[in-house]
């Protein structure tokens, strides 16, 4: 049987169960300290507070209840105002302690004073929120990419770019000197020549004689995007290239021989087939350098056979 009460601070009114008595608790609805009543000190207050409204009893409803004076009616006014205040409401206590609440006897939901509870439409206008945020954010997404996108182009635009220096070679008497002659070609790695126009390379090695740039295997390098030199009187070169990028740089020396130790590489060789036919020798029998170069700017370089 529950034992109903009023909290000592607010005046609410309280019912809990029995096996409470004794026991202190939160009022729920001010948060102070109560300590629950014994049951019999609960049937007492409530014999003293809920008055008979039987009919059939109004003598005896009559001899309980005081008359009335003047100034009773305000006050029975604003005790009632007072009651109906939680008459639907009552707050109990649940088995794991817990304060809940019930409206007409059904319990409706688990007060918990930790929690803090949000209305419904402030969910969603949270949500409306954060897709209006998420709409910014892809439309701000869309013109800085459209803007950074034109920088892209405009810095894709070509850079012309030079490679130069000199090529020397090591006398008999272990002095060096200029590798005269000495052939220089740069080629844009990913950009090959069909196979029916690739350069016969004894028509530019190093034995032969210098071609004009309007020569067709000379114009076939130029066209790819590479270039091609001979090593002047002082073994000094220059390749005008007209982007920057990936290159492979091809130097076959005039003077220096390879040694019986010298032999051409098999990877060397894959790639520079995909460039040049060598069909009278390979590289008749010459020094070279084959490199990988990432060109980015102008570059200088000294090369020693």
């Amino acid at each position: 049987m529950p034992i109903r009460f009023r909290c000592d601070h607010c005046r609410t009114r309280l019912s809990v169960s029995s096996r409470k008595a004794g026991r202190t608790a939160k009022c729920p609805k001010c948060g102070e300290p109560i300590t629950v009543p014994t049951g019999e000190s609960d049937r007492g207050s409530a014999k003293s507070e809920k008055p008979s409204h039987k009919s059939g009893e109004a003598g005896s409803s009559d001899s309980a209840t005081p008359a009335a004076g003047p100034d009773s009616s305000a006050d029975v006014t604003a005790s009632n105002s007072s009651d109906d205040l939680y008459s639907q409401l009552s707050f109990l206590e649940a088995d794991d302690g817990d304060w809940v609440y019930e409206d007409d006897g059904r319990e409706m939901a688990v007060v918990d004073p930790t929690k803090v509870a949000v209305p419904r439409n402030v969910i969603y206008m949270q949500g409306v929120l954060l897709a209006a945020v998420g709409l910014v954010c892809l439309v701000l997404g869309i013109l800085i990419g459209q803007m950074t996108g034109g920088r892209s182009t405009a810095q894709a635009a070509p850079t012309p770019c030079t490679i130069s220096g000199s090529v020397t070679f090591e006398g008999s008497s272990g002095d060096p000197f200029p590798d005269i002659g000495c052939v220089v070609i740069a080629l844009p790695k990913g950009r090959k020549p069909e196979r029916n126009s690739k350069p016969e390379f004894d028509q530019i090695g190093p034995t032969a004689a210098v071609p004009d740039r309007r020569d067709p295997p000379i114009a076939t390098i130029i066209s790819l995007g590479g270039d091609y030199a001979r090593a002047d009187a002082n073994g000094q070169f220059k390749l005008d290239l007209p982007d920057s990028g990936q290159y492979y740089l091809l130097v076959v020396s005039s003077n220096a021989e390879r040694g019986e130790g010298d032999e051409l590489q098999k990877p060397h060789l894959a790639q520079m087939g995909d460039y040049f036919n060598f069909d009278n020798g390979l590289l008749y029998g010459r020094k070279y350098e084959w490199r990988n170069l990432a060109i980015r700017k102008d570059r200088s370089m000294q090369i020693v056979f």
